[in-house]
C-alpha cells in the first residue's frame, strides 16, 4: 500500500531519472461497490513532479463543464450565473441543462439554487469522478 508522499522507483542519486508524482485512488464510489451496482472505478493520475495538487481527504467545491464551457463558470460566482453562462457556451436554455450533483444533505441549498435557475437535476449517491466525466464528454446528456 502506497502513503502520500512515499517515494518509490530510482532513488535521487541516479541520473537521468524522470521525475513523476502519481495519485490513486483505488475506488471511487465505494458504496457502490460494496452494495453491488455498477460505476464503480479505480483512478490513477500521474504529472510532473510537482504538478499535483496535495489535496488531504476532504469536501471540495467542484463544478465541471466540458470544453465547450471552459472557462465560463466560477465557485464564487451564483448558482443561476454559472447555469447561464454555461447554458450561454452551449447554446441552449438554462431549462435544457442536466446537472448532477451528489446526493447529500449538505448540498441542499445547491439542488434547491439549481432548481430555482430552472435547470434539471440527476442526484447520484457516489461517484462524482465518473459523473465529472461525463460533464466532460459531448453527447452523454450531462452539462454540468
Amino acid at each position: 500500500m502506497l502513503y502520500i508522499g512515499e517515494k518509490v522507483g530510482a532513488s535521487k542519486d541516479q541520473s537521468g531519472a524522470m521525475k513523476v508524482d502519481i495519485a490513486v485512488d483505488p475506488l471511487e464510489g465505494t458504496n457502490l461497490c460494496a452494495s453491488g451496482a455498477g460505476g464503480a472505478i479505480t483512478v490513477l493520475a500521474a504529472s510532473e513532479h510537482g504538478g499535483l495538487l496535495h489535496a488531504p481527504d476532504c469536501y471540495m467545491e467542484k463544478i465541471i463543464v466540458g470544453p465547450a464551457a471552459k472557462g465560463s463558470v466560477d465557485l464564487d460566482a451564483p448558482v443561476k450565473q454559472n447555469l447561464k453562462s454555461i447554458a450561454r457556451r452551449l447554446q441552449r436554455g438554462v431549462d435544457d441543462l442536466v446537472i448532477v450533483v451528489l446526493d447529500r444533505p449538505r448540498h441542499q441549498q445547491l439542488i434547491t439554487d439549481i432548481r430555482e435557475a430552472g435547470a434539471r437535476i440527476r442526484l447520484i449517491a457516489d461517484g462524482d469522478l465518473s459523473a465529472g466525466i461525463a460533464a466532460a464528454v459531448s453527447g452523454t446528456g450531462v452539462h454540468a
